[in-house]
């Protein structure tokens, strides 16, 4: 799914999601604001959060045995974070970034938001 040259936000936005619990959720917050600024218009949080649910699509296929269905060149990342992950935890995140798409269209402060995103999915890796 991930390109090179428009879509570096993607790039990094994967990379750091690959983390898993070594994830620096402010600080891929803060460089993410920083893409949406710099896209002047270009690229918009909805297109964030969606690349972001897309991810937990992919760690909801994994955990449950199933192959990746978005980002295929790392179905072997993603099945390793997916095994530390409890299901439960795992579905309510997921239902929560349906609900976050939602709340992407009008965010009152992008980096808040997007912070709040990426504290959750840290959080999915918590023992």
């Amino acid at each position: 799914m991930a390109n090179s040259g428009q879509n570096a936000w993607l790039d990094l936005l994967v990379s750091r999601l690959g983390a898993g619990r070594a994830t620096d959720p402010l600080g891929m917050a803060t460089e993410l604001e920083k893409a949406l600024k710099d896209s002047k218009g270009k690229l918009l949080l909805k297109q964030v959060v969606e690349a972001f649910q897309k991810w937990m699509v992919d760690l909801n296929l994994a955990r449950n045995g199933l192959p990746v269905r978005y980002f295929l060149q790392h179905q072997a990342k993603i099945s390793g974070l997916a095994d530390m992950i409890p299901p439960a935890r795992l579905i309510q995140s997921y239902r929560a970034a349906l609900n976050r798409r939602q709340e992407a269209e009008q965010p009152l402060n992008a980096r808040l938001f997007l912070e709040g995103l990426f504290l959750e999915y840290r959080a999915l890796f918590a023992n």
